[in-house]
């Protein structure tokens, strides 16, 4: 074969791989294609209106099945899914808890993590973390462990690893890697790293480390970091800006919807609480009731009351003078 029947050897593979991507789209969106095409009819049933994400959506699942995609679109369907989901759209009865609530949305987000974007694989790994109830990433456990491989290297890709239901043998080996994150050897039995975290919980006064140590808590879910959260409800520590005074308490309580996935005043509720004033909560839902209903909550499970005052608030906006110019 001489050197030009080469070259246009050559050219004729670089073209059908060039169409085949076109095409068929990266490798790596395979199995999200084929993720999003096992549950295309209950998508589109989903979006039939003519809002722009209805219309979106059933444009883009129409293109799934043979069109190459960008990631741009991707990230943008699935960023649909996930907000849609977390406000219940795909689970009968569903409400707005903030967490992605039904297995489609999940199947699809396990998926994603073979993405080679990293914008997509760190969405999907942060959503699978933070962001989904326990009940049904535990249903999906084996296969996230698998997505993620036997041994993440990655900060956050470690935090979900860790939250995959995995054996006292598979703790103890996690426990023996390098640059395990406190609250990951917490999770997995490391007493020390728990007891520290929870001390500096307790000691800390800065608004913004108590409320990530909060969260912190919230991922590793023991007893005593339950108490200790359900304890912080009663700290003064607080955040002033020049338009509004926040208390702790809005952060604790959101990380125990982090626990508590399907406890309305710690999902539904804690949303509303944290993006609005006192008093425009209290015009929505009822602030003296959700006060009393998480007294409630908490004497029932601790046996004490959440409050360690008749004065509970949880955000005051200030009066702020207007200045004409």
């Amino acid at each position: 074969m001489n050197k030009i029947t080469i070259i246009c050897v050559m050219s004729v593979v670089m073209v059908f791989f060039i169409i085949k991507g076109s095409i068929a789209g990266p490798e790596d969106n395979v199995a999200k294609r084929n993720a999003v095409l096992k549950h295309a009819d209950k998508i589109k049933d989903q979006y039939k209106g003519n809002d722009s994400n209805g219309i979106w959506m059933n444009k883009f699942i129409e293109k799934v099945d043979g069109e190459s995609l960008s990631d741009e679109e991707w990230s943008r369907a699935i960023s649909i899914l996930v907000v849609d989901s977390q406000k219940g759209k795909f689970k009968q009865g569903g409400s707005d808890l903030g967490f992605v609530q039904d297995e489609q949305t999940v199947d699809i987000l396990v998926t994603a993590l073979k993405d080679k974007n990293r914008i997509g694989r760190e969405f999907a790994v942060d959503t699978l973390t933070w962001r989904t109830v326990n009940n049904i990433r535990n249903k999906y456990a084996k296969e996230i462990r698998e997505e993620l491989g036997p041994r993440p290297e990655l900060r956050e890709e470690m935090f979900l690893f860790a939250k995959c239901g995995l054996t006292s043998l598979q703790k103890r080996e996690l426990l023996t890697w390098n640059d395990v994150p406190a609250p990951v050897r917490a999770l997995c039995g490391d007493l020390n790293a728990e007891n520290k975290l929870i001390f500096e919980f307790k000691e800390s006064d800065d608004y913004f480390e108590k409320a990530k140590l909060s969260r912190q808590l919230a991922y590793i879910g023991t007893h005593a970091c339950v108490v200790a959260l359900i304890d912080g409800l009663q700290s003064s520590t607080i955040l002033e800006t020049p338009y509004e005074t926040c208390s702790i308490r809005i952060e604790i309580i959101e990380s125990l919807g982090i626990i508590y996935n399907e406890e309305k005043i710690f999902t539904t509720d804690a949303k509303i609480l944290k993006s609005n004033s006192d008093e425009v909560f209290d015009q929505r839902c009822g602030l003296n009731d959700y006060i009393k209903e998480v007294d409630h909550w908490v004497l029932n499970k601790f046996g004490h009351s959440a409050w360690n005052s008749d004065n509970v608030w949880f955000k005051r906006v200030k009066n702020v003078p207007i200045v004409n110019l």
